[in-house]
């Protein structure tokens, strides 16, 4: 990414802006998770239900047990894919907005994507990392299709490609038995080959 481009970013999400960007999985929309202006903005483009709470993108491990608590089954799945199309829920660490992370549950995710590392490394903290669509619509992952969709209603779409076009995967490491709550871009035996005592969701 330009140094133009990650300053406008990091600008833009410093002042509670909300911007579209690719990633590894598909198009996200973001906000600075400490920005209640950014993070309301985008409940409101998306139409969400906000007792969801949304996902969470951060640089690296150690920024995310900033935010998350880890719990057994952490080190290792975080060290198999990340950065990568999983995403943990974990425990909060920290005081947390609960639109972000209701009932104390975080979930966290390091991308696969150069050009944001490089902006999510840049920021104090992490950002939204719920996907750039309609509530109930299909994921997007090219920026014409985020445009035709969003259009004005972000302040910036980040030029990019998403390099497996499929959500990521999702494992709530809160519960005992962990459970695997959502299979994308992994499948559920990969994520059982580095922790065997991952149960699928009933």
């Amino acid at each position: 990414m330009p140094g133009a481009d990650l300053d406008r970013g990091v600008a833009l999400l410093e002042a509670g802006g909300v911007i579209a960007y690719p990633t590894d999985t598909v198009f996200g929309l973001g906000a600075r998770i400490d920005r209640a202006e950014g993070v309301a903005r985008i409940l409101q483009i998306k139409g969400r239900d906000p007792g969801r709470g949304m996902p969470v993108l951060v640089a690296d491990r150690r920024r995310a047990l900033v935010l998350g608590m880890a719990r057994p089954g952490f080190a290792e799945l975080a060290g198999a894919f990340w950065p990568g199309p999983l995403t943990l829920l974990l425990p909060t660490a920290a005081p947390i907005d609960a639109v972000v992370a209701p009932g104390g549950v975080i979930g966290l995710r390091v991308p696969d994507h150069g050009d944001l590392l490089a902006l999510l490394d840049r920021l104090p903290t992490g950002i939204i990392g719920t996907s750039a669509n309609r509530s109930g619509s299909p994921a997007l992952t090219s920026p014409s299709a985020v445009r035709t969709e969003l259009g004005s209603e972000v302040d910036w779409i980040l030029p990019g490609r998403c390099r497996l076009g499929e959500p990521s995967s999702v494992v709530d490491l809160t519960v005992d038995p962990p459970l695997i709550r959502r299979v994308g871009a992994l499948a559920g035996a990969g994520l059982r080959a580095i922790w065997p005592a991952l149960a699928a969701e009933p």
